[in-house]
């Protein structure tokens, strides 16, 4: 009996997640590229201002960093899909974006929503330790720039200590639904998974059917492509073991 590959992937309930994985990790590495660059182009035009200051200027320069980083990262994850390749992208995106928060002289709306997307995006590509572990550190750089900072130069104001609070509560609450999100999602997945393993069950079954029946048995698709043929069913059709392809002729 001869089994079209392309039969058996169907149930591969694993390749499917993997594929699922690396479509949201190369979506958000895509991404990244994107706000790489419109910091690259921030920077260009402070270089065009001739009124820049040096100290500014200096600082800047790990935007051109991060963009090379970013089309390194997206390659290499694109032919090595690791989770681990998205963790340090992730650390990396928020050192990043608290330099930026930091030169910014305020609470950024901005680069606040980029934090979000950071927090929520971390629930979907890593697991929920290494997730909570990067909303820890988001938080922690929020609060050491807007609070301590302020504190150490005797600057310290209630909008300062209201934005902190703020941003670090919606940092929370964005990981807290994200993680609810994902989690019930991931019990849909593994419902779906334990019923294609029943499916695979039977399936199985199905092929050692097909196997002994003594009549000619052949399934096909619309486009005529054999997903399973018995031995008898070859041999009525005068077919070889070895199909040059899965299409009848």
């Amino acid at each position: 009996m001869i089994t079209n590959p392309v039969f058996s992937t169907l149930f591969d309930t694993n390749l499917r997640q993997q594929q699922k994985q690396k479509r949201i990790g190369t979506i958000y590495n895509a991404y990244r590229i994107v706000i790489a660059v419109f910091f690259t182009i921030n920077l260009l035009m402070l270089l065009h201002n001739r009124s820049f200051e040096i100290f500014a200027l200096i600082n800047y320069l790990p935007t051109f960093g991060y963009l090379l980083f970013s089309l390194v990262l997206f390659i290499v994850y694109y032919f090595y899909p690791k989770p681990t390749l998205l963790f340090i992208g992730l650390i990396v995106d928020v050192v990043i974006l608290s330099v930026a928060l930091y030169f910014s002289g305020s609470v950024d709306l901005q680069i606040s929503l980029m934090f979000l997307v950071v927090v929520a995006a971390s629930f979907m590509l890593v697991s929920a330790s290494q997730a909570m572990l990067i909303t820890m550190f988001a938080v922690v750089l929020v609060i050491y720039q807007q609070f301590f900072s302020a504190l150490a130069a005797n600057q310290l104001t209630y909008s300062i200590v209201y934005n902190a609070v703020l941003m670090s509560a919606s940092f929370i609450a964005v990981a807290y639904l994200t993680w609810s999100v994902t989690k019930r999602l991931n019990q849909m997945e593994r419902l779906s998974e334990r019923q294609t393993s029943e499916v695979n069950a039977l399936n199985a079954i199905n092929q050692q059917v097909v196997q002994i029946i003594q009549q000619g048995v052949m399934v096909l698709t619309h486009r005529l492509e054999i997903l399973i043929i018995n031995e008898t069913a070859m041999s009525q059709l005068q077919l070889n073991n070895k199909l040059p392809s899965f299409f009848l002729p």
